[in-house]
């Protein structure tokens, strides 16, 4: 009989890497195999692999099926069918609500508002949020475009857009196109430059997000503002 977890690290295991790590770190297999599975072995991300690979690893493709056709045409157990629609229908769900948003409060409604126009990119693109005193939004506003890895950010751009809306607060994003979440080092550099120019023309830097492949960064989480 197979025992189950032999050749695993820990803190590799989709569940215990969840917890460790936060779920925007797991990788879509990972993600279906605590879905449709327990996340806890080797056996759990076998089952996503081909659960995936079924629809060309595509999640869009999996949200147009219904549960019959996907455990008739694809002979996929009636209950990971359920579970996996549902999940899908929450995430459906959670983006449309990002639409309504006319309030910045919290880095996920920064995130979902803005990846609609920063997801899918083949380079990279620095946003602004101005907000209100009371974090309503007053515009979302392109301030650079540049290459794969890396995007020019002038400051006097930058706090001429907040200064022109009359803004109290800003909120960063740009987005990483490697679909890696983690800031570089040249990040890390503008995000204190703005720190310390917004500090000394009285602005709020309420936060810095990344956003790249289904997934965000966000300084003000972190802890680094």
């Amino acid at each position: 009989m197979r025992q189950e977890n032999v050749y695993w690290a820990a803190e590799d295991i989709p569940s215990n890497k969840l917890e460790s790590m936060g779920v925007r770190n797991l990788t879509d297999v990972e993600l279906v195999s605590i879905v449709i599975g327990n996340g806890d072995a080797e056996a759990s991300l076998e089952k996503a692999r081909e659960f995936l690979s079924k629809f060309g690893y595509r999640l869009d493709s999996i949200s147009m099926r219904t549960p019959s056709q996907m455990w008739r045409d694809q002979g996929i157990e009636e209950k990971d069918s359920l579970r996996m629609l549902a999940s899908l229908e929450l995430g459906r769900r959670m983006i449309m609500d990002a639409e309504k948003v006319e309030k910045i409060d919290c880095s996920v409604k920064a995130y979902m508002y803005s990846r609609k126009y920063l997801s899918g990119l083949d380079h990279e693109e620095f946003w602004l949020f101005s907000l209100k005193a009371n974090k309503d939004i007053i515009s979302f506003k392109q301030i650079s475009k540049g290459g794969i890895d890396a995007t020019l950010v002038d400051l006097r751009v930058l706090f001429k857009e907040a200064i022109v809306n009359s803004a109290s607060i800003i909120v960063a994003v740009h987005n990483h196109p490697s679909g890696s979440v983690r800031p570089s080092r040249d990040d890390d550099m503008l995000t204190d430059r703005i720190q310390r120019a917004a500090k000394m023309l009285d602005f709020k830097f309420l936060d810095h997000i990344i956003v790249a492949d289904g997934q965000y960064y966000s300084y003000k989480e972190e802890g680094k503002l």
